[in-house]
C-alpha cells in the first residue's frame, strides 16, 4: 500500500515538474526575443555593429529613439493610426452588417456566401498583392489612406464576418421578432437589439482589425509611396548596421499589442467564448 502511493506521488510530482519545465521553455521562447529586441533598441552608440551583443547591458542609450524620431516616426505612425483605426471601425461596421444577415435573413446560396470571404483567405497574399495593387492604382486609390484601408479590409471582413456571425445566431429570435411587433424596422431591430447583445465579440473584432492592419506590410509598400505606415518605413532600415533603429521602431509596433492584451483582454476572452457553446 505505502509503496503503491509512493508510486503514485511520484508519478504526480514528474507530471508536474514536467508540465513547469514546458511551460518555463515555453514562456522563454517568447520573452527571449522581446527582450533581445529592447536590449538592442537601447544599446548605446559604442555596440554598434557588434553581434552578437551581451545578454545585458552595463548602461543603456535612447539614442536610437531619438534618430528615428528626428527621422519622422511621429508621421508614420499617425499614418498607421489612420488606417488602422479607418480599418477597423470600416470593417467592424460593414462586416456586422453582413454577419446579421448571414444570422438572421433567408436568402438563395447564403452559405456560398458565407463561404466566399474565408476562401479568400486562403489565397497567400503575396499570390494577390500585384493584381490587387494593380487594380488599386488605376482607380487613382494608390498613396491614399482610403486605398490602404480597402486592401487591409480585404484580410480583416473575413474574420470579422465569421466572428460576428456565430454571435449574432446566438441572440434569440422572439427577441428581435418582439421588436419587430412593437414597430421596430429590421435596421432597428439590429442596432437597437441585437447589436447590443452582441458587443464582448464587436470589441473583439475591432481589437482584431486594428491589430491585423497594424501589423501589414505587403500593402504598405505596394500602395503608399509618401504616406508609409511604420512596417513599410522599416524596410528603410533592414541592413544589418542598422539593426538597432529597426529594433526601435519594432518596440513601438509592440506597444498596441501589449495595450490590447493586457488591458483588454477581458473583452477579448469574452468575445471569442460568446457564441462557442449552443445550448
Amino acid at each position: 500500500m505505502a509503496d503503491r502511493i509512493k508510486n503514485g506521488f511520484e508519478k504526480v510530482v514528474t507530471s508536474r515538474v514536467t508540465l513547469w519545465i514546458l511551460i518555463a521553455i515555453l514562456v522563454a521562447i517568447i520573452i527571449v526575443p522581446i527582450y533581445w529586441l529592447i536590449i538592442t533598441a537601447m544599446s548605446p552608440l559604442e555596440l554598434r555593429g557588434k553581434f552578437p551583443l551581451p545578454m545585458y547591458l552595463v548602461y543603456y542609450s535612447l539614442h536610437n529613439f531619438e534618430f528615428v524620431f528626428v527621422e519622422g516616426l511621429l508621421d508614420h505612425l499617425t499614418n498607421s493610426v489612420i488606417v488602422a483605426l479607418g480599418t477597423a471601425v470600416f470593417c467592424t461596421t460593414i462586416g456586422s452588417l453582413a454577419a446579421y444577415s448571414f444570422a438572421k435573413v433567408s436568402f438563395p446560396f447564403k452559405y456560398v456566401f458565407l463561404f466566399l470571404p474565408l476562401l479568400s483567405r486562403m489565397v497567400p497574399d503575396v499570390g494577390i498583392v500585384v493584381p490587387v495593387t494593380t487594380i488599386f492604382l488605376r482607380a487613382n486609390l494608390g498613396d491614399t489612406y482610403f486605398g490602404l484601408v480597402l486592401a487591409h479590409s480585404l484580410l480583416a471582413l473575413p474574420i470579422v464576418i465569421w466572428i460576428m456571425t456565430g454571435l449574432f445566431q446566438e441572440v434569440p429570435n422572439d427577441l428581435l421578432d418582439a421588436a419587430r411587433t412593437d414597430g421596430c424596422t429590421r435596421f432597428q431591430a439590429f442596432y437597437r437589439i441585437a447589436l447590443p447583445l452582441v458587443t464582448p465579440g464587436l470589441s473583439t473584432s475591432l481589437i482584431f482589425c486594428f491589430l491585423i492592419s497594424w501589423d501589414e506590410l505587403l500593402y504598405a509598400i505596394h500602395l503608399m509611396s509618401t504616406k508609409l505606415t511604420v512596417p513599410a518605413y522599416l524596410d528603410h532600415y533592414i541592413t544589418y548596421p542598422q539593426y538597432p533603429y529597426v529594433m526601435a521602431v519594432s518596440v513601438f509596433l509592440l506597444i498596441p499589442a501589449f495595450i490590447f492584451t493586457f488591458v483588454f483582454q477581458r473583452y477579448i476572452r469574452a468575445g471569442m467564448m460568446a457564441g462557442a457553446v449552443k445550448g
